[in-house]
């Protein structure tokens, strides 16, 4: 076959990318697989199910994604396998594969319906574990317990109604976007205390019980947006007092009193796009407006802002990007805040990084007008 012919006479060959190509096999015969270290076969997309990678021994990343006839029973051990990328296979569960290096594990885009404990044991220096856009209904309790060195899980996009329990301390991103979560208890995220980044946006998340982000006190990001949550109060998102970047976008959130986040001290980004209610309690709540000034970013598009609060440049003497639809007039107080900005930054006539846009105003221009004789 042609593979045979193109690696003959290279016997000491270490990174192989056959990426997209049409092999239906491949074999120890075929591939030099005493010294492959990178082997790379995905979107061939008809590998036959008889290929087997348990003679290349040797391999320390394995890439066969886009290989729907590949079954899970291929993989064999890797006793030297760091990274493994099995997405789009057809896999229906977890492939127990012992493989004691493995640090990197994708498993999106199959058909995967539950964790189980004991799944992952074969795998005990795993640190980044991407399980998205599956069919998970189910995450047993223990399954990710014994898993003391992970610091991503993705779990994006199944079918999930809870947060899955005992989550790894060691967890500093995780990702529940897309699921059918209900409600946040104090109980959910009690355990990852060095959690970073929390994306549960876009569930079906109506409640959040006060205090129930409260041990996530190294938090950057938080993603709450296009969930049904009808009232956000303070004692909601009490606890993470090192937030940069806050996420509320799509939200109704119509029973919300007053603005949610008060810890603002390191707050350099809110996006509140789509959610009407919650940016004109922003603006009009000098209180929380006062304690932006770490401030970079606000995004209030669609919300049907149509002015803004005067002594805004005093409270947020650091934005660099305030996006709007569109104000009914610029006011000279506002033209004046641009003015200041650009000139102290665009000196060589650049344009300025720290420049307020808005998005879709198209300031008009001034027309003139002839001059009657007098």
């Amino acid at each position: 076959c042609w593979v045979c012919l193109v690696f003959v006479g290279m016997p000491d060959l270490q990174w192989l990318d056959l990426r997209g190509n049409a092999l239906t096999r491949i074999s120890e015969k075929t591939l030099p697989s005493t010294t492959l270290r990178y082997l790379d076969v995905s979107e061939n997309y008809n590998l036959d199910r008889t290929t087997v990678f348990q003679p290349f021994e040797n391999l320390v990343e394995l890439n066969i994604a886009k290989n729907a006839e590949l079954a899970p029973a291929v993989l064999g051990s890797g006793p030297r396998l760091q990274a493994l990328d099995a997405s789009h296979t057809n896999l229906t569960e977890v492939p127990v594969t012992p493989a004691p290096l493995l640090g990197s594990l994708i498993l999106s885009g199959n058909a995967i319906k539950a964790v189980n404990s004991g799944d992952l044991d074969g795998f005990p220096l795993l640190h980044l574990l991407n399980i998205s856009a599956n069919r998970i209904t189910m995450v047993e309790e223990d399954a990710f317990g014994r898993l003391d060195l992970l610091i991503v899980l993705d779990l994006s996009d199944n079918l999930l109604e809870t947060v899955p329990k005992s989550l790894p301390g060691s967890l500093e991103k995780l990702n529940l976007e897309g699921n059918k979560i209900q409600n946040l208890g104090v109980e959910d995220f009690e355990g990852c205390k060095r959690l970073k980044i929390l994306n549960v946006r876009k569930n079906n998340i109506r409640y959040i019980q006060d205090l129930a982000f409260a041990s996530l006190l190294f938090l950057d990001v938080l993603d709450l947006s296009e969930n049904p949550i009808e009232m956000i109060t303070r004692e909601m998102l009490t606890g993470p007092v090192r937030l940069k970047v806050l996420k509320l976008e799509g939200l109704m959130a119509p029973k919300t009193p007053t603005f949610p986040f008060t810890d603002t001290r390191y707050l350099n980004r809110i996006q509140l796009a789509y959610s009407k209610h919650l940016a004109a309690i922003l603006l009009n709540d000098s209180a929380v407006l006062s304690s932006l000034f770490q401030l970079e970013y606000l995004d209030l598009t669609e919300c049907d802002v149509v002015s803004l609060p005067s002594r805004l440049p005093y409270h947020m003497p650091k934005i660099k990007t305030l996006m709007l639809n569109e104000l009914r007039c610029i006011e000279s107080w506002l033209r004046d805040w641009l003015c200041e900005i650009h000139a102290s930054e665009d000196q060589r006539y650049k344009l300025s990084n720290t420049e307020l846009r808005l998005r879709n105003y198209r300031p008009k221009k001034h027309q003139t007008h002839p001059t009657h004789p007098t």
